[in-house]
């Protein structure tokens, strides 16, 4: 087994889980509560803009994973 295919099956695992599920729902919970209303200067946009982009990052990675896998 290569380290790719290790990767992908370790990723299915994950994301077969309760665990995993659950993290899933919050990050949607919080990714809904972001808004431009928190947002009092240019640091606070900035802070706010690098949340998002992690949460979306996180729940994209089921996607990213299902996607290269595909590719090879």
């Amino acid at each position: 087994m290569t380290m790719s295919d290790r990767r992908f099956e370790d990723a299915r695992s994950m994301f077969i889980t309760q665990g995993w599920k659950d993290l899933i729902e919050v990050l949607q919970e919080y990714e809904d509560a972001i808004t431009i209303d928190r947002v009092h200067n240019v640091e606070d946009l900035f802070y706010q803009k690098g949340r998002l982009e992690v949460i979306r990052l996180l729940l994209g990675y089921e996607n990213q994973i299902v996607h290269e896998e595909e590719s090879i």
